[in-house]
């Protein structure tokens, strides 16, 4: 089982670093965890079958596609085969671009769509698909070996950038992905709305039109999980971004709409291998020691 690994681009002082993941021959298998980022994200496929669910959205991307993920976001991986697979990830912050290279802006236009249309699936026409390959097979040894240069890296990020920008016109045209049970859409916009709390089942069945029952059933069918599990992975990942903002353990807890500290507390433990304090404690380290 391959590894996670992890590599920071540091480009100006003034805002945190580009953060580039790479999952070198990892074996994944079924849904991943809900993940919500404050950043851009932009992801490489070097395999076939790392499918994504982002919001009503369905994707399952080939070698050689591009995934965007704008912030907020919520979404999950979705491995319907068990296997390795390799990818790369570029979390981008929403403000590098007023801080160095302003001329190119433009290269997050495809970040920056908010229309009900909007795409989160790039594929590259040929010769450009094998091009972008090249690039994520380049950047994959770089991580490896740990000796390029952030200059070096970050000139890989305009490439890959410049990709997406030129063709997510022609991608945002064409036919659209497959999108979940509007049922499912509708219980997730209710969650969504009175997020981080939850009045029950049964008040969101009434407001969905339909019996518990049947919209448990189809909620899990649609999301692979259940309704608990999503509305916890929801409240996990909004008390990861509290906890990096500065927020007490004390405070996230309630914020993330957790009643009870100690039960807060395991869950953040099993889900993130280690507790609130730490986690707080570390990325506050983490952003004393950048450069």
């Amino acid at each position: 089982m391959g590894d996670i690994k992890k590599r920071t681009i540091q480009m100006n002082t003034q805002i945190k670093p580009i953060r580039l993941e790479c999952s070198d021959n990892r074996t994944y298998y079924g849904d991943t965890s809900i993940v919500i980022y404050e950043d851009y994200k932009i992801s490489l496929l070097l395999s076939n079958n790392c499918g994504a669910v982002i919001g009503d959205k369905i994707l399952f991307p080939k070698r050689g596609d591009m995934i965007i993920f704008r912030p907020d976001e919520v979404h999950f991986g979705r491995f319907p085969q068990s296997g390795e697979y390799q990818f790369l990830s570029f979390l981008i912050p929403t403000n590098l671009f007023d801080f160095i290279f302003q001329e190119s802006k433009h290269l997050l236009s495809p970040f920056l769509d908010d229309s009900k249309d909007n795409s989160n699936l790039i594929q590259l026409p040929e010769p450009y698909k094998s091009k972008l390959i090249t690039i994520a097979e380049e950047l994959l040894a770089m991580i490896k070996n740990d000796t390029d240069t952030d200059a070096v890296l970050f000139a890989k990020l305009i490439e890959v950038l410049d990709l997406c920008s030129k063709y997510y016109p022609l991608q945002k045209a064409a036919p659209s992905v497959p999108t979940v049970s509007s049922l499912v859409t509708k219980a997730i916009q209710e969650i969504d709305e009175q997020f981080p709390f939850f009045a029950g089942l049964d008040d969101l069945a009434s407001r969905c039109g339909c019996s518990v029952t049947y919209l448990t059933q189809t909620f899990r069918r649609y999301t692979g999980k259940s309704i608990h599990t999503y509305l916890t992975q929801r409240r996990l990942e909004h008390a990861r971004h509290l906890l990096e903002n500065g927020t007490s353990v004390t405070d996230t807890c309630y914020q993330s709409g957790f009643y009870d500290s100690s039960t807060f507390i395991a869950l953040f433990k099993k889900h993130f291998k280690t507790t609130p304090g730490k986690y707080k404690k570390q990325e506050t380290n983490d952003k004393i020691i950048q450069p």
